[in-house]
């Protein structure tokens, strides 16, 4: 097991109240994951599930809606534009879950290690996702 900072959120959190998603209406949201969270510089990448595991989207800060191309500036994406803002955000997302969120829980979400998760060839492989998308 690694050694992990305490988070001020938890990586997977089962939600308590309703979301403010978009989509929660037709999709409502069961589980929020924390993909990457700067607490001091208030940024953070959220996946929100259903109660069966399936992705219904994602949510990121203001402050990385600005880091991304202009076309891309939006608060929600759909569970298909995954690929878009992982590329994107890499190693930022790499970073925090190698700092922030242990060894055997990762694998026991993902079904994979963090170091097969975040490999150039699964970069590579998550890049070749986008080029299909557009």
């Amino acid at each position: 097991m690694s050694n992990v900072v305490e988070l001020k959120a938890q990586w997977i959190h089962k939600l308590v109240r309703k979301s403010r998603t978009p989509w929660r209406a037709e999709f409502p949201d069961d589980t929020r994951i924390c993909w990457f969270l700067d607490d001091e510089r208030k940024q953070g990448i959220y996946e929100y599930r259903d109660c069966t595991g399936k992705t219904n989207g994602f949510a990121i800060t203001a402050k990385l809606q600005e880091q991304l191309p202009e076309h891309m500036q939006q608060k929600y994406f759909t569970a298909e534009e995954r690929c878009w803002l992982f590329g994107f955000f890499f190693r930022e997302i790499q970073s925090f879950i190698h700092e922030n969120v242990d060894d055997l829980d990762f694998f026991n979400f993902t079904g994979v290690t963090k170091a097969i998760f975040f490999s150039s060839d699964s970069y590579d492989s998550l890049l070749d996702l986008c080029e299909q998308s557009f």
